[in-house]
């Protein structure tokens, strides 16, 4: 999201891939307020989280690592097709739409496109191994 409550997320992701957790600690506790970050690993929650979180007509989805193969059993499946068009621009009432959090957009999707909420999902293409 390019946005004034943003500036200092891209800092907190790069301590966060550094594994620098005590800076990484006081960038997300100074910015929390202006952009919540919430983590979980339950799809349910995050779904549920983002529709209490938007207001109006604030845009809300959830995105996915173009390389999570291994999501299917949450019902999210990066093969499948999706319109970029109907994710983006529908309304809440269509099934194909970003607020229905059914269909998912991976990040190459959403280049130059904002939501205002965001379920971002990452499989084991992301994920601490040997101390890297």
């Amino acid at each position: 999201m390019r946005s004034f409550r943003a500036e200092n997320v891209s800092r907190l992701v790069k301590q966060i891939l550094d594994l620098d957790t005590t800076e990484a600690r006081k960038t997300l506790n100074s910015i929390n307020e202006k952009y919540p970050i919430v983590i979980t690993r339950d799809l349910s929650k995050a779904k549920k989280w983002l529709k209490n979180q938007a207001r109006g007509s604030e845009r809300f989805g959830i995105v996915v690592s173009s390389e999570a193969e291994r999501l299917k059993p949450h019902a999210i499946d990066i093969k499948t097709p999706m319109n970029p068009i109907h994710w983006f621009l529908n309304g809440k009432d269509d099934v194909r739409s970003s607020y229905y959090l059914e269909d998912v957009a991976t990040e190459f999707h959403v280049q130059g496109l904002e939501l205002d909420w965001a379920c971002v999902t990452w499989d084991a293409d992301f994920r601490y191994k040997n101390n890297d």
